[in-house]
């Protein structure tokens, strides 16, 4: 039986849900716009932006180079688009594990060279409409979704019109819109952001339940949304009054991404409900340098 979202339905999982992260967009040289048009009068291609060298020893920056040097030189077995496409996401990869909202720009940058190459093509829309939707862009994200569920209709389309709507409080319409998602395609992704609607319509129970399918759908070989998964079953767990599971959960995130913000922010607030203020600043200080948003 496929769950479901909407807790009148008798006898069915209750999903657990995804909070899209929030970010500010860093556009570049103080343009109004993050995509090709803020960068063309300044003579520079946005091609050129995202084939500049990139270091760092992180497996997300190894595989901004990989994905640099497959585009920009010949591989068997994948097209040009295909290879855009992975740098696209290999950069959003690196916003996510890094909290440097920079990425999610240059990202955008890539779906501006695939429009161009492939004017219309989905991966430049759902690549977009990602990117607006973690810089907080939401009714543009919005568009972009609608026009791909249109289009094509894969799962991750309607999850992310059911981000955008999510975001603006039209509840009503993101319920079915995730549900399509899960109905296609139950997995971490998926599980996660219905998690969110159960928290949001007051079913804790519900949120916990699925926060663990969220968990388990997971895989190391893909740490940082794992990482946030944990984390955020530990948050629905620490609310329902589960602390030993929720510090455990935190300490699982943190063995899957060495000092990740949001498990370290979860665990800092753990101690301190605890009374341990040492453990709790110890914990706070670490997240604060690596995202101070919270």
């Amino acid at each position: 039986m496929k769950p479901h979202l909407r807790n009148e339905i008798p006898k069915t999982i209750k999903l657990v849900g995804w909070a899209v992260g929030a970010l500010s967009a860093i556009v570049l040289g103080g343009c109004g716009r993050s995509d090709e048009a803020a960068v063309r009068p300044l003579g520079i291609d946005s091609l050129t932006v995202v084939m500049t060298p990139h270091d760092g020893d992180a497996p997300e920056d190894a595989g901004i180079r990989r994905w640099q040097a497959v585009v920009g030189g010949e591989s068997r077995g994948i097209t040009r688009r295909a290879s855009l496409e992975r740098l696209g996401w290999a950069y959003v990869a690196k916003a996510r594990v890094s909290f440097d909202p920079g990425y999610y720009t240059l990202a955008e940058f890539v779906a501006a060279v695939l429009d161009r190459e492939s004017p219309g093509c989905a991966e430049a829309l759902l690549l977009r409409g990602h990117v607006f939707q973690n810089l907080h862009r939401f009714r543009e994200a919005e568009r972009l979704a609608r026009e791909l569920v249109a289009k094509r209709g894969l799962p991750l389309d309607y999850a992310l019109l059911g981000d955008a709507l999510m975001e603006q409080g039209n509840l009503d319409e993101a319920i079915p819109a995730y549900q399509k998602a899960v109905d296609l395609r139950p997995d971490l992704q998926t599980y996660s952001r219905a998690a969110w609607v159960r928290w949001l319509m007051g079913d804790l129970a519900g949120a916990v339940e699925l926060g663990q399918l969220a968990v388990g759908a997971g895989t190391p070989q893909d740490p940082e949304p794992l990482a946030w998964a944990c984390s955020r079953l530990a948050g629905y767990q620490f609310q329902a009054g589960e602390v030993t599971v929720a510090r455990e959960m935190c300490d699982a995130a943190l063995r899957f991404v060495p000092d990740y913000p949001p498990a370290l922010l979860l665990r800092g607030r753990i101690a301190l409900a605890a009374g341990d203020a040492p453990a709790a600043v110890a914990d706070l200080e670490k997240a604060a340098v690596a995202n101070p948003l919270p």
